[in-house]
């Protein structure tokens, strides 16, 4: 069993995410932390199904916080009943991450277990829109021009952070999609090891530029990353 905790902060879950869910389960975490964050009515079956499921526990929002706030939530339920895991690893709710690209982020964090290990993904395929392509670039140059530090993919939804940085979550601001790359920003600062596994290219549907865990609004990811300020 991996002494890995895997954490899916979930607003209205698509139809595949039990089976999602199910596929995860063969990967023997040391438990499987299910955040809803205020999904709707018409979610709550599949909730009540995946609470009666072996190994996931269910943590709920009665209103939508925001994706940094769930991943929050989960980091204070592993802190406090889960505290001598290896660490945590945050997978995308919404089908982009395939289970052997998670498998291999896994496996990657049992070698280089001292840090933060991102899943990024591949922006150069020409099947991706050029906005697509050009929005990337410019939010790696704007934390690279802030960090001294390039990163393939600062806003993917997929890494694993080690236990003894997971508390450096909790101080960090902002409720909506911040936590991603301000958790980068701190590691950079913290001296934090960062490593990077190619998990394939960019799951970007067609005329869609915003979900709930990652988000293509990358004018608005640059200016974050020139306000943001530092913890002390």
């Amino acid at each position: 069993m991996h002494q890995v905790v895997a954490i899916l902060p979930v607003h209205n879950p698509t139809d595949n995410f039990e089976a999602d869910i199910e596929q995860l389960l063969s990967l023997q975490f040391a438990q499987i932390v299910v955040v809803n964050d205020g999904s709707n009515a018409r979610h709550y079956p599949l909730f009540e199904r995946l609470q009666k499921m072996p190994n996931i526990t269910l943590l709920t929002h009665r209103e939508k916080l925001g994706k940094s706030a769930a991943v929050k939530t989960a980091v204070s339920y592993v802190q406090r009943h889960l505290p001598r895991c290896k660490g945590i690893l945050l997978i995308g709710a919404y089908g982009q991450h395939k289970l052997r690209d998670i498998e291999q982020v896994l496996h990657v964090s049992r070698i280089y277990n001292d840090g933060i290990v991102l899943g990024v993904r591949s922006f150069r395929s020409r099947e991706l829109p050029t906005f697509s392509r050009i929005g990337n670039f410019f939010v790696t140059l704007c934390f690279e021009l802030r960090c001294k530090k390039r990163i393939v993919d600062v806003q993917t939804a997929l890494r694993y952070i080690a236990m003894p940085h997971v508390s450096m979550l909790q101080r960090i601001s902002g409720d909506q999609f911040d936590l991603d790359v301000y958790m980068l920003m701190e590691a950079v600062k913290r001296r934090v090891p960062l490593y990077e596994v190619y998990i394939g290219k960019a799951n970007i549907k067609k005329n869609t530029f915003i979900q709930y865990d990652e988000t293509f609004r990358f004018h608005n990811v640059g200016m974050k990353i020139w306000q943001y300020k530092y913890l002390q």
